[in-house]
Order: structure tokens, then sequence, then C-alpha cells
């Protein structure tokens, strides 16, 4: 999986926050239960001492390391089945003084060898995910509900493909991008008119991909100009950090192209934005109600050529799928 580095750190912070506060309740227990039973305390003392002590054996009287770790852990394991015993007499659980660790895989050190735990793998997706969350609109998906039975079944008289076949194309297309993702470079421009599914579809794949461990971004075209003009023209922190985070993310969601005002600063924006992922080899989804030759007549043919040319073009049409679902 290919997390961020600060994600990654930031999720092994936590895991050591949470061995530090459980060191903390056992010490703790440690120091009640000893205040009640003496012969607890010493049972206690004897297991603090026995690891250093084996270990200068080892070291001291010339013996097999190997044997004397060996004897040393058995006698560990029955000190450890007295101390149950008294514990129980004493009216506490056996394993009272037993605080194991949230992961018993990497025993809450985030590594399983030299490879990330599983445990610290999810932790990540989950973060992704929760930071994605707030991007996506009302209309945000999954692919487990994206139905085919809302588009209309009769064939376009043009094309000869129905509005249910093409969503069933794209919806396989996206399913594909996002199954793979990483795995080989890839663009897609959703395009038709609204209320088709294209930001279901989009949103899908944001979930679908930020849920591998990717950086995903998911922004409208509008929010995303704002950004880079704020960065350019105010040198606002929060936007400078934004633009970048939409130039460096492994996936990029631009959402509702052609929403946002045209004018020179938006065309050159949005131009760095897409040939600056394209020349970084980064993939980007583009969803747009405008056609491939409305791009041409609305932006510059340097960004048209790139998004029919350098982008895998998913067309949608047929009627609105929200009104006919209000029908």
């Amino acid at each position: 999986m290919n997390y961020p580095q600060s994600l990654v750190s930031s999720v092994l912070r936590e895991m050591e926050e949470r061995t530090r506060r459980r060191q903390q309740l056992l010490e703790r227990r440690v120091e009640e239960v000893c205040r009640r039973s003496e012969d607890i305390a010493a049972i206690q003392r004897q297991l603090e001492e026995s690891a250093p002590r084996a270990i200068r054996r080892a070291l001291e009287s010339g013996e097999d390391p190997e044997q004397v770790m060996r004897a040393a852990a058995r006698d560990h394991a029955k000190l450890i089945e007295q101390r149950a015993a008294l514990l129980e007499g004493a009216g506490f659980t056996r394993d009272y003084l037993t605080l194991e660790p949230d992961c018993p895989a990497c025993r809450d050190t985030g590594y399983c060898g030299l490879q990330l735990c599983r445990c610290v793998q999810r932790r990540c997706a989950a973060l992704l995910a929760e930071q994605l969350s707030p991007l996506l609109g009302p209309d945000s998906g999954d692919f487990d509900h994206f139905s085919l039975a809302v588009y209309d079944d009769v064939p376009d008289p043009r094309t000869g493909v129905s509005p249910r076949r093409a969503a069933e194309l794209n919806f396989d297309v996206c399913v594909d991008f996002a199954r793979h993702f990483g795995r080989h470079r890839q663009n897609l421009l959703l395009h038709g008119p609204s209320g088709l599914g294209k930001t279901f579809l989009s949103s899908s794949i944001a979930r679908a991909v930020a849920a591998q461990g990717f950086e995903v971004q998911y922004d409208t075209a509008s929010h995303v100009v704002s950004a880079f003009e704020r960065a350019k023209f105010e040198g606002e922190e929060e936007a400078r950090l934004r633009t970048a985070r939409y130039l460096g993310a492994d996936l990029m969601i631009l959402d509702d192209l052609g929403a946002e005002m045209t004018t020179a600063f938006t065309i050159s924006a949005l131009y760095d934005l897409i040939n600056d992922r394209l020349l970084a080899g980064k993939s980007t989804v583009v969803s747009t109600n405008l056609s491939p030759s409305d791009l041409a007549g609305r932006y510059s043919p340097a960004i048209a050529s790139r998004l029919t040319g350098s982008y895998t073009g998913l067309p949608f049409f047929g009627r609105d799928i929200r009104q006919k679902k209000r029908g």
C-alpha cells in the first residue's frame, strides 16, 4: 500500500500513545495489588528481575545463552502462573496484571519484520476515508449502490446504444480504474448532461482508491481555481497547501468542470493542474457537463487536446435519472 509518510507517522504516534497509556494503567494496577498483598509484591519483584538476571548469567557464566534464556522463560512462566493464582485469591482477575497489546501480530510496534503491520494499514485507510468524506457532496456514493435499472434501455437512434448500456460500460471502466489503481497510468473524462451519475461514479472511485491507501483529492473546478487564485494573488498559506495537494495527490478528481467562471486565470490554473499531473504521471478524473466539442470552445486548445487526447472519455446520455427517480 502506498500511504503518505506523514499519515503513517501519525498512526505510529497514536500507537505509541496507546502503549504509553496502557503502561501507565499497568503501573497503577501493580501498585494497587502490591499494597494489598505482600506475596504478590514478592513475585512481582522476581518477575521484574528475572530477565536482567538471566542475561547477566548468560554473559558471566559461560553457559549456552540459548539454554539459559529457555530456562529463564520456563521460570518466568511459573511465576506468572503463581501470580495469577494469588490474584484470583485476592479478588482480582487472573490476568489483571497482564495487559495485552491491541495488535497481537506486531504487538503495537506497527511493523511485522520490515513491513507495516496490517493494523497500521487499516488505520491509514480509515483516516484517508475520513479525510475524503467532507469533500464529497450529497450525491456521493459507492460502486455497490450503483443501479443500472434507472437508465433507459431504449437505444439512441444516432448511436444504436442505449443509456443503460453506455452506463454499464462506463461503470465497468470506473470499477477497473479503481481496482487496478497504481498499477497503470490512466485518466478518465466523464462527460454528458447533469443527473446521469457522473458525480456518483467519480465519488465511488474516490472512496475505492482511498480505501486502498492512496491519497485522493476531490473538489469542484470552481473551488480548485479559487484556491490557485488565493495562493497566487493573496499568498494565502492554506490555499498554497491545498494547491500542492491537488498537484501531488495520487489521484485528483476534478468535479463539475465548466461550472466555474471562465477567465484567463481560470484557463491558466486549469492548464497547470492538468498538464503538471500528466507530466508527473499522476492520474486525474474529470467530470463535466460539457461535451468534448464544448471543451474546445470554452478552454484553450492546449487544455482541450489534453482532455480529449490523454484521457479515456466516458460519455453519459439519456434522461436525468434524478428526475426519473422522483417521477
